[in-house]
Formats: structure tokens, sequence, C-alpha cells
């Protein structure tokens, strides 16, 4: 069952609605905090009671939130931090219990109950928000959602499990799976100079010109765009890295392959190349429990094309296969049961189609 997905925007209930209560723990957070050099975990905890505003002494049934940071870091820095919740009945019984890895800063929560069989939590961290013209000199942090969680009570059981998403959340996730399973993502990048950035965007524009690509206009807080093109599923820009001093020509087609084909190809034969990508990646929303299936699956397509198995990456990820700059990665997103299977290829390889249609066509039905 998938969990109910809140919509960002009423994070501004934040403010009005204080229905959970963080009992904080001062001494180890505040420790923790100050000094830099501290090795332990930072504990914080709370809970919220049924019904609202009951404490847990007359509650009929209580939520327990706890979460750990990583060692030796502070609290607010950006880190994954394990969040442990448990629901007690007034007879002390367990009747929820789950634990999740959640990516975040200064991680918070509420939760609202307004009836027993209605539980819903939401984790938010506070952000710099945007400058605009108007409040240039008046910048806040701002509430933005991390997650959200809904737990309904199994009246047979006793039981809190995760409640079902209405329809529309359920259709929308299936729209957004159908949408990025045909999208491929092409990157041909080059190292950053004046005169490579002239001569780059002279040949782009010729070519979205070629090949009757609608110019956009630049929108506001796109860091490093220089120009963009695109085309009924297809996009084509043109944007600077700072950070790793490089200028990339970027091709984003959901199934338009071989208009992206076409232009990677002319792209391809500038000079100055540094270094390509190739992504494209297959959802499903399945859980758990097919998890091992889809695995056994991936095994067999990765050693049939001669990727052997490596280190899963990142806090999702659940299983990695590669060689020569070609990787398939599994990822595994317990909040909403999502089974991420990902393509990437750092050397624009022939194997890359090969290795794509081979996953497809397992997947396809």
């Amino acid at each position: 069952m998938t969990p109910f997905a809140a919509h960002p925007e009423r994070l501004g209930a934040v403010k009005t609605l204080p229905r959970s209560k963080p009992h904080w723990s001062p001494v180890c957070a505040l420790l923790c905090l100050l000094l830099t050099s501290c090795q332990s975990s930072t504990y914080v905890g709370g809970y919220a009671c049924y019904p609202d505003g009951a404490e847990p002494t007359s509650a009929e049934f209580c939520l327990w939130v706890n979460t750990q940071g990583v060692p030796g870091k502070a609290y607010v820095d950006r880190s994954a931090k394990i969040v442990r919740l448990s629901v007690k009945s007034s007879e002390k019984h367990v009747v929820l219990e789950r634990e999740y890895r959640i990516d975040a800063g200064d991680l918070r929560w509420y939760s609202t109950w307004p009836e027993r069989g209605d539980l819903r939590i939401i984790f938010f961290q506070y952000e710099d928000a945007l400058a605009t013209e108007e409040r240039v000199f008046e910048l806040r942090k701002v509430p933005r959602q991390v997650i959200s969680l809904a737990f309904t009570h199994d009246e047979t059981t006793g039981s809190f499990v995760e409640a079902l998403a209405p329809a529309v959340v359920t259709e929308e996730n299936a729209r957004y799976d159908a949408r990025e399973n045909t999208r491929q993502i092409s990157g041909i990048y080059f190292s950053d100079s004046v005169e490579n950035e002239a001569r780059i965007l002279e040949a782009v524009a010729g070519l979205a010109i070629n090949h009757d690509l609608s110019r956009k206009e630049m929108q506001a807080g796109l860091v490093g765009r220089l120009a963009e093109w695109s085309a009924e599923d297809f996009s084509l820009e043109v944007q600077r890295y700072e950070s790793s001093q490089e200028i990339g020509v970027l091709l984003e087609d959901y199934g338009n392959r071989d208009l992206s084909r076409k232009i990677a190809e002319e792209v391809l034969v500038l000079p100055g190349i540094a270094r390509t990508r190739h992504f494209v990646s297959v959802n499903f929303r399945l859980g758990l429990q097919s998890l091992n299936a889809i695995l056994q699956v991936v095994e067999a397509i990765a050693k049939r094309h001669g990727l052997m198995e490596m280190q899963p990456q990142g806090m999702f990820g659940v299983a990695r296969y590669g060689a020569e700059d070609l990787e398939v990665s599994v990822d595994y997103y317990e909040l909403d049961g999502r089974i991420k299977v990902s393509l990437e290829d750092g050397g624009w390889h022939a194997e890359f189609s090969n290795v794509e249609n081979a996953l497809r066509s397992e997947f396809s039905h």
C-alpha cells in the first residue's frame, strides 16, 4: 500500500497546526550542535497523542517519533537521518512500528490526528527563501516538506497500517512513472571558455533552426542556463557548470529518439569535448514484495552484457553493476514503494542501447 503524498503547498499549516509535541533532548542536541568534534549521534524526539491534546498517561494512542543524526555531524547539517516511529495504545501495546532513512538538514515534524483512523505526519526542514526584488533584504527561512506519511487504524487487528493513497494520487504517480519511463537524457560536455561558449552557442542555435526547434524564453532563477529550445516531447539546452568549469549541451527527450540521435551526432563532431553522458530509467510502484524478483532480472541482464557487481551507492541503492563507464543500478524508495532501475553511460558506448532495450523488454509487461 502506498502512503498518501501530501502537497508541499500545505506546509503553511506548520505554523497553525501545533498538534505534535516535540520534547527535544536538549543536552545531547546542544552539545552536538556546539562541539564540532562530537562523535556521538544526535537524538531528538517527541510525541503526539489521540485524542488531540491528551497526555500519554490518559491518551487512547500515542505516537512517538525519534530521530538519530549522523555521528560526528551537527544535526542541522544535511545528512542521512534515521527516523523511528511507534504508536502505543493505552495498554502500552505497540500497534505501529516503522523506520525510515531521510536525507535532510534540520529535520522537524508535525502531525494531525483528527480521528483515530486518520494519522498524518509531515517531516520538513527550513530552507532559505528565494530573493525577490521586493524582499531582497528580508530573506527568511521557509519550511519545505521532505516526506509525508499517513496511517489508518485496522479495526480487525487493532494495529495501524499505511493508508491507501487517494485515487488522484495513485493516478498522478502512474502518469509520472509512465512519462519518466520514456525519458532519455543525453549530455555532451565541453571545457568552459569564452571561445567555446560562443562557438557552441552558434553551432547549437544552427542545429535548433535546422530541426525546427522553438527558442524558449529564459526562466528567472535558472543558474547557468545560456539558451534553451524545445519541440513536442523534446528539449535542447546549453548550460554552464561553474563547479566543474564545463559547458554542457543537454538533450532530453520523451520518446523522440530519432531527433535526439540526429542532434547528438552533430554535436559530437564539435571539438573540445570533455565527457559525455547517457541516462534512462525504468520505474515501478510495486513495493518491497517485488524487489527480489526485479533484482534477479537486472542481475541476469547485467551478467549477459558483461557488467560486474559493484557496491551500491546512495542511501536508496540496493544493487549496482558496471564496466567501462556503463552502469545499471537499482534504487528502492521505501516511503512510496517505488523501485527505480537506472542505466547510465559515461562514455557513449554502443552497448547502451542494447542494455536499455533488454531492460525495457523485460519490464514492459
